[in-house]
Order: structure tokens, then sequence, then C-alpha cells
């Protein structure tokens, strides 16, 4: 274990303990609502309770062969067994866009060329060039599994995969009361060299006029619209919590040169996709991030968010996934693929919230509580969301005082802050 880095993660676990027992008078558990707050969760989603076999999402997509059965027959019997194993895995998460689907065209193909073949049925939502990947919507479920079908029997055409929803977060509470921010480190111009830059894939960051404000670099929107200024959205405390978690690195340090690059994937709307979130990550990347905090989710494996984490992170980049607020084993996407630092929340000792997933692709375990100031108004956020952006401020800190780069880091955070999900 780095001692720098476990001496980080104490100081934030130790600071959040005292600010707990202050306002609790010593009693409360952290994760446990405070009557002098209007405390609210921002989760990563609304998640239904539903009755689900852990293991079902662990257990391997294998041929399984019958020795009473010719190799032909056990061939073709293993081919169907593995095809209705990813159909199950497909179908079963609740989130899926029944009348959606997300094509990855071979190289050189064209998506024309797809439509013409589906006969009109299928309407072009929106494209990434570089991935040669396009979202479609069909008019009904139906129409979704013809195309879906047809692609399955022809990949010559391309492959098809589902499109999952990822849901705002609820509403946000307030409170009047004055309490103790951190004060953020001090913007540095000068440093541009080896950069920090966090990409905060999420919904709309909005400009408030506090020193949160020095460490955005001009947004990028993969969404149509934009949330108001009334409320604070998800992705303007997300970036204060960024900003919070890279202050208790400061280890001395005055001043920062890190910044956040906004991708707002929601857009006036209450959910986003998949495709949406993949989107936004290559655009981060394309940006330059090389940190993408991503305090969202859903139960959906997408292939192509899949696909674009594991480029990113074979560049060097690295990834920090909410692993959601159920709590359950079961996976949550993309926190749950092997390149992203999977982040739950957890108390200054170390264990797991009450309210918080801790099932085995859980990393890392970072408090779920982060005070943020908006409006002249302060809020506590609570979740996995806010875990995650702090453990992403955090990582970036260590890379910038250990001018080392943010592969470093993950390999650092992954160490010190540990948990056990079992």
């Amino acid at each position: 274990m780095n001692p720098r880095l476990a001496a980080l993660a104490l100081a934030g676990f130790v600071v959040f303990a005292l600010s707990q027992a202050w306002r609790s008078g010593g009693n409360a558990a952290p994760e446990e609502p405070l009557d002098s707050l209007a405390v609210f969760e921002l989760t990563t989603n609304r998640y239904a309770k539903r009755e689900r076999r852990a293991d079902f999402w662990r257990r391997p997509v294998a041929s399984h062969t019958d020795p009473s059965l010719a190799d032909d027959e056990n061939r073709t019997t293993g081919a169907t067994n593995q095809a209705n194993a990813v159909t199950a895995l497909r179908t079963n998460a609740t989130s899926r866009l029944a009348n959606e689907l997300v094509v990855t065209l071979p190289a050189g193909a064209n998506i024309q060329y797809l439509l013409n073949v589906l006969g009109g049925d299928a309407e072009l939502v929106a494209s990434m060039d570089k991935q040669n990947a396009h979202r479609l919507r069909f008019a009904d479920a139906a129409s979704a599994d013809a195309a879906q079908a047809l692609l399955d029997a022809s990949p010559s055409l391309g492959t098809a995969d589902s499109n999952y929803r990822m849901d705002m977060p609820p509403p946000e509470g307030a409170s009047s009361e004055k309490i103790a921010v951190k004060q953020p480190l001090r913007v540095n111009t000068t440093q541009t060299d080896g950069q920090i830059i966090i990409g905060l894939v999420d919904s709309t960051v909005q400009l408030q006029g506090t020193a949160v404000d020095d460490y955005l670099l001009p947004g990028i929107s993969v969404a149509e619209g934009s949330v108001g200024d009334d409320s604070l959205s998800h992705g303007t405390s997300m970036a204060a919590s960024i900003v919070q978690g890279l202050s208790l690195a400061d280890d001395g340090q005055t001043s920062s040169s890190v910044k956040i690059l906004p991708v707002d994937v929601y857009g006036a709307q209450e959910s986003t996709t998949t495709f949406q979130v993949a989107e936004g990550i290559a655009a981060a990347i394309e940006g330059g991030a090389n940190i993408i905090n991503l305090s969202l989710g859903s139960d959906g494996d997408s292939a192509l968010l899949r696909q674009v984490i594991q480029d990113g992170h074979s560049q060097g980049v690295i990834f920090l996934g909410a692993a959601g607020n159920e709590p359950v084993t079961t996976p949550m996407y993309p926190a749950a693929y092997s390149e992203v630092i999977a982040v739950t929340a957890a108390d200054y000792q170390g264990n797991i919230a009450s309210y918080a997933n801790y099932g085995e692709f859980v990393d890392v375990g970072t408090p779920g509580s982060v005070i943020v100031e908006f409006n002249g108004r302060q809020y506590l956020v609570s979740g996995t969301s806010a875990s995650t952006a702090l453990a992403s401020g955090i990582a970036a800190g260590y890379s910038e005082k250990n001018v080392a780069k943010p592969a470093e880091a993950e390999v650092a955070l992954r160490s010190a802050l540990a948990v056990q999900t079992q």
C-alpha cells in the first residue's frame, strides 16, 4: 500500500467521521438521515427491488456437451445453448429499451445499406463514426426483435446489442444551516504539461459563482437541452464532490492545475442511455480527459460501452464508476467492467454503508456523503455517486502530487482504498 495515498484516504475518512459525529452527537451511522439537514440521496439509478440470483450474472456463457450426441449435434447444441444464454442476459436487464438496438458495422460498411435491408422499419437516432456504431429506434419491440434476429443470423451485416436506460437521480433537498466545507485549492493556471483532466460524464454542470467554477473547462454535450439553474443538478454536485476529493488530497499544497471537463449525457431529459454514455466517454477522451468519472449506472451490460472503456483504458485513461445504492451484489454497469474502479460508499472504518452495493465487482470504498454549496445554500449529497466523485478527486490529486500517470494512481487506489465485499 502506498503510504501517502493511505494517509490521504485516512484523512478523508477522519474528516467525514468527525463531521458526522459533530452533527449527530457521535451516535449516528454515516449513512443515517440527519434531522438538521434536508438529506437526499443522489442515487446512481431508481433501482426497483428485484429478486435475482446473484450468481446468475457470474455464470459463464458456456457450451455444454452431451456425450450421447455426435460431434456435429454437440456443436449445434452448444451454439444453441450459448445463444440462449446471451439472449437471457440481454433481455433480463430491467433497464433494456425494448424498441432500440445498438448496431456495430464491419469496417467500411455503410449504415444506409443496413437501413435499406431493414426496409424502413428503423430510425437512425445517432452514430459514433469512429466505432461505426449506430443507435436505431423501431416502432415497437417486435420490430426490434425481428431486426435482432436478422443480424444474429447474418453477422456479416453487423452485430446488434441492446441499448439500456440510465435514469436521472431523484430530486435533491436543501438546508440553510451553515456547515463547514473544506476550502478548494486555488487553481493554478500556469501548468499545462501533463495536466490531469477529469472527464465528468454526467448531467449539466451549472456555473454558480464559486471556486468550483475555476476548475471547469468548457463543457461538451451529447444530449439535447440542459437543466435550469433553480435547483442543484447531479452533475454540479459531482463536480463539487470531485473538488472536495482533490482538496482532501492537498497534503500541504495550496494550488492545483487539475481541470474538470463536463460532458452532459442527460440534457433536459430524466434519463440517458448506455449509447449516450459511450458517446460521452469518447468525447471526453478526445477532449483530453485522462480520468473519467462515471457516477451513474444501470443493470444493462452494453457491448459498445464496454468496448469504448476498454479502448480508453488501453490508452492509459482510468475510469471510476458508482457501484449503486440498492444494496445487492448484482453487478452494475459500467462499474462492473474490470477496467473500471468500482466505488462503493464506506464509513471511516472501511465498512460498506447499509444502502450501498457490495458485490464481488466492487473494488474500493470512500465516504458516501459530501457537503456542497449551491446558490448560497448547503446540500448533503449521499450515495455511491458522491463516493465515486471523491475517489476521482483523490486519484487526480495523487497523480498531480506524485507527477504520476493516472494508471499509477489506479494501482495505488485499488490497493489503499480496497474494501471487503463479502
